[in-house]
């Protein structure tokens, strides 16, 4: 594994399949400004249609493999359905600036088939817009400054104070800084908010190199709502000096300037503050240049508009050609294999409707539409396909400057026998679903959705300063979203644990960070301390352990409510309330009983068991690694506390005995509780998988256990063909046609099937896996789509249909039940090392059990052989899933020692 540094951003090679909006090739063009170049390549049917792979809607194309670094992926694209006339398109690395295309159109049919490829290429940069709404790119300014003068971007503050608590916390949403404000015109794409209040206040260090006898502060700033607002300027140099002024600032809907005197400054170091006078109005600030006063009229901004159109230039052979965007300081350099083909250019924006419109036109090279966007378009044709048969095409992008892309794409001279060996070597390191003969049955199901989950990931997403590559959920979701990326992490431990390190790397800040105690966006589950779990058990790795402990406690202190300016303990009866900072408290959008809390306007009042409950469980889990980290022991004491304070409120105010299950708290205006949420008919309202949170958490007795067991194993309650239900199937509140009320999603089902190995009961852990894995096989088989989420009433999937995010655990009980060499215990078992013999054919596993219920452990081996298992020289009780796979009953007791696994003779 790689060492660990603090970066967002994913250890993986600027070519990838970045595209926000197509799948293809993507290359980051330049980090500092969000560009990405894009090769989409589509087929076609000659003289008919396009078929470009649009990831916003089923469009016939879907992920096929991936590499876990993406030095390789492919897609299918479904000419005809059923896998009648398709095209295989694949991209593999050459080296770390050139990328090879291999094309492959397949005719299963009993007629000759006229085809066309096409290579689009575009220069995109990051879009302030959501994809649907258009074009918007960021326009930023360039500042022209005099000799010798100081540009002060308002972001490079050293502290700021706003007057509204909310604003001073460390949960600034959305990987932003504190204050800060995307827009266009400044100079960094970003300003910060300022002067809602009086008194906000916001600090500088500025560096003087030499005297300025005569100095000027430009302050740059917008607001269409100031009416004279009084800002005031110290400096101060920590020596004595101290100079003031204040100036007014108007209402101007564009950013401007205003020019503020300060006289002779010194050489030195200063510490430059602005605070917000009585009644100012919110305003952004950009950010201010310091420079001499006879010389403010030499300071120029200019917004720079974004220019896609490429210089087209010949290649130094006839099959290739060189694209060079202005904005861009790369050359791209592209060849081919194939016949002779146009060149086409499309000027319009979004790409995808004009292009089919006009695909038939084939006589025309250059397609004229709103001009927001341009793309260039390399265009095969005819490709004719005999019958029975298939034609491959190679083609080949290289990157750099513009010496090494021509001295590349004259160098590159392989034939079609090279460029097949080269792709073959490459297509080895896709990720394989390996499993014991049993576990062959999901192979493709499993397949689709390791490459569905490696190839969601998109460039840029804005984070901290900075443009990331993020592993989404979907294309759809171009952005954070922090409960989802846990569970692509998850997912991950079972394809690449680089890939899964990395996804929790995105989410964890710097101790201390001042901005965010971890990155925030939509609901509050805490999965990463899941993941982290995940990741230790399976890589035992110290430095892991140690580097992401600290960041993981920040995060859990916010969580808890016990970091300064945290909301998340405001009730006095010690339960938690997440609806401060989102409206969905478990990531189920329209679970009853929150809905009816918002639409009632209770959320401040009101507290779900769901928060709770994994705080309960995320405590235990930092509890287990700072005992393994060692010499924690304020630490420890910590989370013993809060475990004890969160399981006796759940208990006390939570436990409803006529349901068997636990209730939304409603709490007075004081905080104190008083009552649990009912339904009008008197039923609780939370008959559902909220209600049965703090078994996951270990927080309940053994009869609360026994009744929400039998709610889950029930198909008139919980349980259904398709899994488990979000909601109570017999609750007045339940309905066939929602979005999770109605359906069954896979991530709260990891979480219980993970405390059903803690408590013991592995039938029904079992039966929640195996129906997981059934309906994620037939669906994928059935439509080649990987589903969000599956509807009760008709078993069919639903949602986006690229999904990899919150349908991941479909991998984990895959590698669970089926992957020879994997360790699986509930949130209870901490391992402390696994040995396994060759070929998988005995093991010994070090563990310590942290609870006192009769757990269990997962253990897949080689088949073909029976297995007995022992605790320290005492037999256990095991048994057999499936060939090679094993179930060992552990003590009923907090024990530490070593499993042993044998042949049974």
């Amino acid at each position: 594994m790689k060492h660990f540094v603090n970066v967002h951003d994913p250890r993986l090679p600027l070519w990838g399949p970045y595209n926000k909006d197509f799948g293809g090739l993507s290359h980051v063009a330049d980090p500092d400004l969000g560009l990405r170049f894009d090769l989409i390549v589509a087929p076609g049917v000659y003289r008919n249609k396009i078929l470009l792979p649009n990831a916003m809607y089923d469009s016939g194309y879907h992920p096929t493999e991936a590499a876990p670094d993406l030095t390789y992926f492919s897609h299918r694209h479904q000419i005809e359905w059923k896998d009648q006339v398709f095209c295989d398109i694949s991209f593999s690395e050459l080296s770390e600036s050139s990328r090879l295309i291999r094309c492959e159109a397949v005719n299963r049919t009993d007629s000759l088939q006229s085809l066309t490829v096409h290579f689009i290429a575009s220069m995109q940069a990051y879009n302030r817009l959501h994809k649907l709404n258009g074009a918007d790119p960021l326009r930023v300014s360039r500042v022209t400054l005099p000799e010798g003068a100081y540009w002060v971007d308002a972001l490079d503050y050293s502290d700021i104070y706003y007057e509204d608590k909310s604003m001073n916390t460390a949960m600034i949403s959305g990987g932003l800084l504190r204050g800060e404000v995307r827009g266009h015109g400044f100079v960094s794409g970003s300003g910060i908010t300022f002067g809602h209040h009086p008194n906000d206040k916001i600090s500088y260090n500025v560096n003087v190199n030499g005297t300025i006898e005569q100095a000027s502060m430009v302050v740059r700033y917008k607001s269409s709502h100031l009416q004279g607002a009084v800002i005031r300027v110290t400096w101060t140099n920590g020596y004595g000096f101290k100079r003031k002024a204040a100036f007014i600032l108007e209402g101007i809907d564009t950013l401007g300037t205003v020019n503020v005197p300060i006289g002779q400054l010194p050489a030195g170091a200063y510490q430059v503050s602005f605070c917000a006078e009585q009644n100012s109005q919110e305003l952004w600030l950009d950010g201010f240049v310091l420079t001499r006063s006879s010389e403010t009229s030499q300071i120029d901004f200019t917004e720079i508009m974004p220019s896609f159109v490429p210089e087209r230039l010949p290649g130094p052979t006839p099959d290739s050609i060189v694209l060079k965007y202005s904005n861009s300081d790369v050359y791209y350099g592209l060849k081919w294999t194939a016949e002779p083909v146009d060149f086409r250019e499309v000027q319009h924006y979004p790409l995808d409707e004009f292009m089919r419109v006009h695909s038939r036109r084939n006589a025309t090279k250059t397609y004229v539409g709103n001009g927001l966007g341009h793309f260039t378009d390399i265009y095969f044709r005819p490709v004719n396909v005999a019958p029975r048969s298939s034609r491959i095409l190679y083609g080949m992008v290289f990157s750099g400057t513009k010496e090494d892309v021509l001295l590349q794409l004259t160098d590159f001279q392989a034939d079609e026998a090279e460029c097949e060996r080269l792709y073959t070597i490459k297509k080895q390191r896709a990720v394989d679903p390996l499993s014991n003969s049993t576990g062959s049955y999901y192979r493709f199901s499993q397949q689709r959705l390791r490459a569905t989950t490696l190839q969601n990931i998109v460039y840029p997403i804005y984070l901290r300063r900075s443009y990331i590559r993020h592993f989404t959920p979907g294309r759809f979701w171009d952005s954070l979203y922090t409960w989802d990326s846990g569970f692509i992490g998850i997912g991950f431990c079972d394809i690449d644990i680089e890939r899964a390190s990395d996804v929790l790397n995105a989410y964890v800040t710097e101790p201390g960070d001042r901005h965010a105690s971890f990155i925030h966006h939509g609901s509050i589950v805490p999965v990463q301390h899941y993941l982290y779990m995940e990741l230790w058990n399976r890589t035992r790795s110290m430095e892991l352990l140690a580097f992401f402990y600290p960041r993981l406690k920040q995060y859990y202190m916010f969580y808890a409510g016990h970091a300064e300016g945290s909301l998340m303990r405001q009730l006095r009866s010690q339960l938690l309330n997440p609806f401060a900072y989102f409206y969905n408290s478990g990531g189920w959008d329209d679970y009853p009983a929150q809905e009816y809390v918002h639409h009632n306007k209770l959320s401040a009042k009101t507290a779900p068991v769901v928060t709770t409950a994994h705080a309960i469980r995320i405590a235990k889990i930092l509890k287990m690694a700072a005992y393994q980290l060692g010499n924690l022991e304020s630490d420890i004491q910590i989370y013993e506390s809060d475990i004890a304070a969160w399981t006796d409120a759940l208990q006390q105010y939570s436990w409803d005995e006529q349901s068997g299950y636990f209730a939304y708290v409603l709490h007075n205006e004081q905080g104190e509780p008083y009552g649990i949420l009912k339904h009008p008919d008197g039923d609780n309202y939370n008959k559902g998988l909220d209600g049965i949170q703090p078994l996951i958490a270990g927080a309940v007795t053994t009869i609360q256990e026994r009744r929400m067991l039998d709610h889950l194993s029930d198909p008139g309650r919980l349980w259904s063909d398709v899994g488990i239900s979000t909601v109570d199937q017999s609750a007045p509140y339940y309905r066939h046609d929602g979005y999770w009320n109605g359906s069954v999603w896979m991530p709260h089902q990891w979480f219980i099937w993970k405390a059903l190995l803690d408590a013991g009961f592995g039938q029904l852990a079992e039966k929640i896996a195996t129906t997981a894995l059934n309906v994620w096989k037939r669906s994928v088989e059935e439509t080649y789509n990987t589903a969000e989420h599956f509807i009760i009433e008709t078993g069919k999937g639903a949602g986006w249909h690229h999904f990899g995010g919150l349908s991941s655990p479909v991998l984990n009980w895959f590698a669970a039940l089926y992957r020879p060499g994997t360790v699986t215990a509930g949130f209870d078992t901490w391992i402390t090392d696994v040995r396994f013999a060759p070929y998988h054919a005995q093991a010994d596993i070090r563990l310590i059990k942290y609870s006192s219920k009769q757990g269990l452990l997962l253990v897949v081996l080689a088949e073909g052989t029976e297995y007995r298992a022992e605790a320290d020289g005492t037999p256990l009780q095991t048994r057999t899933l499936h060939a090679g796979t094993i179930e060992i009953t552990l003590p009923a007791l907090e024990w530490s020692g070593t499993v042993s696994i044998r042949t049974a003779h």
